[in-house]
């Protein structure tokens, strides 16, 4: 992948958590006019969180980087509002 057109990044550090229930996380793109990659850091945390257990000085980081395709050429430009 080249430059990225964005990045988003977003982060959660806490002290203690309790999973009432597990995480479902999903990312999802749609169409076929963006290249995504995904990175995700987890410190104190197992892979699969259990429900009721508690667990301490955690910390959660997820980094999504895409670049936009070129549009085909039959789609008309579009100008922002």
């Amino acid at each position: 992948m080249s430059l990225p057109d964005f990045e988003i990044n977003a982060s959660l550090r806490g002290d203690e958590l309790t999973s009432r229930t597990p995480p479902d996380p999903d990312t999802r793109s749609e169409g076929d006019a963006l290249t995504l990659q995904r990175q995700e850091t987890r410190l104190g945390l197992p892979p699969r969180m259990e429900p009721g257990r508690r667990y301490r000085d955690i910390s959660i980081g997820r980094r999504l980087v895409g670049q936009l395709r070129e549009a085909p050429a039959d789609l008309p430009e579009q100008t922002p509002p």
